[in-house]
């Protein structure tokens, strides 16, 4: 499949190998025009970027072909698309059947790097921020996989206005992972060797899957040997613009208290035992008030964390990863940084 400035929404819901998959790709984000092009859903939100999100998503429909060339073979008997719950499960409990775990395979025995696309808790954007990162991380030798969690979609938004999401999104990260773990000799990667990377609401997900109370020591998993973190929303009392509202809602709920603000304020629980941060942030950022980053870092300095900040003066929010060189050169900077602890471990 190419995908170029000219692809249009239905090309891209239509392609074969998708068949299955359209509600995954999408994420509740919502799509106006099926017959926009990618251009044309740029003009009305210019964060849709066509040259971030036609490399991942190329890299993603080569490997849901099931082609050989793009390394799909590593990818197991049940090929690149899992459920992370059983049937059962979800027969019980149905929202769970908006989840989904996509493997990016890179090369064997490499560690591998989860990523939960951000959304404002209302959306997963696999398209812009998911699979062009997986694609990046592939080119670089790295395993990805990308995560669908549970948001608060129409049917969670009637049954959880007034308590909100949370903790739902750090449940389907601890069922990803039991997945992996329990799947790592067939995915052929080293079942703890692993980084979790998040965008915005993704990486407020990723940012709590490092504290013990409410990430992955909760659910008996290995912390992350490394986060990154690009744009995230760590600190919900510095939500600006029209993002304030709804994500609060769709976090807390209609009868949050500001007891519940804090508890998930993942810059109040950093300590010398946080892992290491590779950490990006837009100074013109609309949405994410880049002092949330800045006082990530100053609470990482304080307490001896490691951590790189990356500051960039223009990029605003929502863009994802980059286009493919920009992609390229900070996520190898990223695993350089990851490299280096490794070593000094």
């Amino acid at each position: 499949m190419r995908v170029d400035r000219n692809t249009t929404f239905r090309e891209i819901f239509q392609f074969p190998a998708f068949s299955a998959l359209v509600p995954y790709l999408i994420g509740n984000c919502e799509i106006p025009d099926p017959d926009w092009t990618l251009e044309e859903m740029q003009k009305h939100f210019p964060d849709w970027v066509p040259e971030v999100i036609g490399p991942g998503l190329e890299r993603f429909a080569c490997l849901a072909e099931g082609s050989p060339a793009c390394g799909s073979e590593d990818a197991g008997e049940s090929g690149i698309a899992y459920d992370i719950y059983s049937e059962e499960e979800m027969e019980k409990a149905p929202g769970l059947r908006t989840t989904k775990l996509f493997f990016m395979p890179g090369r064997p025995g490499m560690p591998y790097v989860v990523i939960c696309p951000g959304g404002a808790y209302g959306a997963v954007c696999t398209l812009k921020e998911g699979f062009p990162t997986g694609a990046a991380l592939n080119r670089l030798g790295y395993n990805a996989f990308v995560l669908c969690y549970r948001v608060m979609d129409e049917k969670n938004l009637r049954e959880r206005r007034t308590e909100g999401i949370l903790p739902l999104p750090q449940e389907d990260l601890a069922a990803a992972l039991h997945f992996i773990r329990a799947h790592a000799s067939g995915l052929r990667i080293p079942a703890d060797r692993y980084a979790v990377a998040g965008f915005s609401s993704g990486g407020h997900l990723a940012g709590t899957w490092a504290i013990p109370e409410l990430g992955a020591a909760r659910y008996g998993i290995p912390a992350p040997e490394m986060l990154i973190l690009v744009y995230p929303a760590m600190d919900p009392t510095r939500f600006t613009g029209e993002i304030e509202g709804l994500i609060l809602d769709n976090m807390f709920g209609t009868e949050r208290s500001s007891i519940d603000v804090e508890r998930w304020n993942v810059n109040r629980h950093i300590t010398k035992a946080y892992p290491p941060v590779y950490l990006m942030h837009w100074l013109d950022d609309p949405l994410i008030s880049v002092e949330t980053s800045r006082e990530m870092v100053r609470r990482l300095s304080a307490c001896g964390g490691q951590y790189i900040y990356r500051e960039l003066a223009r990029g605003g929010h929502g863009f994802g990863p980059g286009d493919k060189e920009t992609a390229d050169i900070w996520l190898a900077d990223a695993v350089r940084f990851w490299e280096k602890q490794e070593a000094m471990r």
